[in-house]
């Protein structure tokens, strides 16, 4: 009895394995922390069941025979059960060749048993293979009979045929994702675009955040790029709908495109040569926010998300940046913000901020020290400034941006990536990152000084 123990002890060491090596390398809980995750591994693993069982069976005086439950066999390498066929041998060779071995855990080949039956299910010693079906066989009601496994739970990011997300640093808990109760094309959950306009490449994404995919709520960032044949310029926009007050998606989506519009009918007369042209641009756009957002109804899901105190009216962060369509000849640069989303730029690996308006030590724009629109359209700051060669520039809301800090694992990733355009897949699977307790929707615009998309296959 003490020697079935140590083996079992051994058998269940082995069979662990594989799950301690998986685990993360930077100190975080390994996979099996939970009782249900526990649970499943012991379910992928049903050698040890079949062991145990087994050894119950035993002690109880029963050893091994048809009934016995069987181990499961290992795969070959062209992925089919290694159980030899009984149509390739007679009774006889099957008998003369004496048991196979065990399947091998890690390598090594485990003991031998006596019956085959142990060996592969459905297959007896010195007779054909038992069929499972009703009223067929020999088998009796009571006979102990081989549990099922159930296959591993597949999710969108353990799919074979799915990308492997990007990572950067400590992944975060899995989250259910729950559908808003409207859909369309214009809130989807992802949006992405791009492509080249004169020198310059340019690449778009929207992803909504795990916090809005576990409460069931629509993405409440936004986007939008203008141009004009007749200017030589272009404008990108980026705006952040507040969490906490109601319509924030139709706040941050008005905030867009008002702002994108009357930059562009405002360069008609020139680039901007102040703050004060940017003022009227913002208090204009908080007029269309509040008139927009004015005539919806009372937005009840709000209501219910923040039932330990009432919501706040619409509000939204807005970024817009200005650059010309050829910066080896115009370096020139514009830009100002509302909130906290930010404009970054991104040089030889390194990272840094061209535009923040957040206040000192501020953090997120549920923060009453961050400004937003259509409350406070005179908090804002400008920049005017140049291109530099080989800049890349980088219009983002806090969800992206706030991950963005000195040396970290998502800032050294991004820097070595985005020295040239990646593809639009590549760019979304960037914006849409893998980083514990950032969960808010996160919305970026890139800048290349360089047309990157003549010849995409």
């Amino acid at each position: 009895m003490a020697h079935r123990v140590v083996t079992g002890v051994l058998r269940v060491l082995r069979a662990l394995a594989p799950l301690l090596a998986a685990a993360p390398r930077d100190g975080a809980v390994p996979p099996v922390r939970s009782r249900r995750r526990l649970r499943g591994a012991f379910r992928r693993l049903p050698l040890i069941g079949a062991g145990w069982r087994r050894a119950r069976r035993q002690a109880r005086g029963g050893g091994t025979g048809p009934g016995t439950c069987p181990a499961p066999v290992s795969s070959d390498a062209s992925g089919t059960d290694a159980v030899p066929g009984d149509a390739d041998r007679t009774n006889g060779q099957a008998a003369d060749r004496g048991p196979a071995p065990r399947a091998a855990i890690d390598g090594e080949a485990a003991p031998d048993d006596s019956s085959a039956s142990a060996r592969h299910p459905g297959v007896q010693k010195d007779g054909p293979a038992q069929k499972d079906g009703p009223g067929q066989g020999d088998s009796s009601p009571d006979e102990t009979r081989p549990e099922s496994v159930e296959p591993p739970h597949e999710t969108a990011d353990s799919h074979p045929a799915d990308p492997e997300p990007l990572r950067a640093g400590r992944p975060p808990r899995g989250v259910s994702v729950l559908l808003p109760p409207v859909v369309g094309h214009d809130r989807a959950a992802i949006a992405v675009d791009g492509g080249a306009v004169g020198g310059v490449t340019v690449r778009m994404a929207t992803v909504r955040g795990r916090g809005h995919m576990q409460s069931g709520e629509g993405r409440q960032d936004a986007f939008a790029f203008h141009t004009d044949d007749e200017l030589p310029w272009l404008v990108a926009v980026v705006a952040d709908g507040v969490s906490t007050a109601m319509h924030a998606a139709a706040a941050s989506s008005e905030a867009v495109a008002s702002a994108g519009r009357l930059v562009i009918n405002g360069l008609r007369n020139g680039p901007p040569d102040g703050p004060l042209w940017w003022q009227d641009v913002f208090e204009r756009t908080a007029e269309d926010i509040t008139r927009r957002t004015g005539s919806l109804p009372p937005d009840e899901a709000a209501g219910r998300r923040w039932r330990m105190f009432a919501p706040g009216p619409p509000a939204t962060t807005l970024a817009v940046l200005i650059a010309s369509r050829t910066p080896s000849e115009d370096p020139r640069l514009f830009g100002a913000v509302v909130g906290d989303s930010r404009v970054l730029r991104l040089r030889d690996g390194t990272w840094r901020a061209l535009l923040d308006a957040r206040p000192t030590g501020g953090r997120g724009a549920g923060d009453e020290r961050v400004q937003t629109l259509p409350q406070r359209p005179h908090a804002l700051r400008t920049v005017a400034t140049e291109w530099l060669p080989g800049e890349v520039l980088v219009l983002a809301t806090d969800g992206f941006a706030d991950a963005i800090g000195a040396r970290s694992p998502l800032t050294l990733a991004l820097g070595a990536r985005w020295q040239h355009p990646p593809s639009l897949l590549g760019f979304l699977r960037d914006v849409d990152f893998r980083k514990a307790t950032y969960n808010d929707d996160r919305t970026v615009v890139a800048l290349w000084p360089e047309n990157a998309d003549t010849a995409v296959p």
